[in-house]
């Protein structure tokens, strides 16, 4: 055994745990797929319906909404210009589908994490065993989050402040 060399997966053990895990996906998909399906129908229905809204409106009856939702967030009108500034300047880039698509996803996400977590945090307050049984889910996530969008930079200072 070379010490400087990783151990490999032999190409016939690899090509048949990739065969295993596909299988498997494919028995739970036809399994539950349709069940899935009807859960997030509604979802996706809302999804599109927004996307939709958000392409086929007036470009600039809807950079005035993200504007003014700007301004009603931060009460700064310096915010609320760039974001103007911004959508302009996605708009004539060539851009404006693609980021309507995503600010629908983002706001049906957004819609999604409010629905089930302001429950999920009552409960919390409210009960010991609910909060000892979520909390360290909560800590996962979180700390997946901040390393998924970690560069060397924001790396150094963390350690620096922590």
């Amino acid at each position: 055994m070379d010490i400087n060399k990783i151990p490999v997966m032999d190409r016939q053990s690899l090509r048949d745990l990739k065969k295993g895990i596909d299988q498997n996906f494919k028995e739970f998909s036809r399994e539950y797929g349709d069940a899935i399906e009807g859960f997030f129908d509604p979802l996706l229905s809302f999804l599109i319906w927004l996307e939709k809204l958000l392409v086929g409106a007036p470009w600039p009856l809807v950079i005035f909404a993200f504007g003014f939702l700007a301004w009603l967030g931060s009460r700064s009108y310096k915010l609320a210009i760039g974001t103007i500034f911004s959508f302009l300047i996605i708009g004539y880039f060539g851009m404006w589908k693609n980021c309507m698509a995503t600010v629908a996803i983002i706001s049906v996400a957004t819609l999604v994490c409010i629905i089930i977590g302001i429950p999920i945090g009552i409960l919390m307050s409210k009960s010991n065993r609910v909060e000892k049984a979520v909390l360290p889910i909560l800590d996962t996530v979180s700390y997946t989050h901040l390393r998924a969008h970690e560069t060397s930079l924001h790396l150094v200072c963390r350690l620096l402040l922590e």
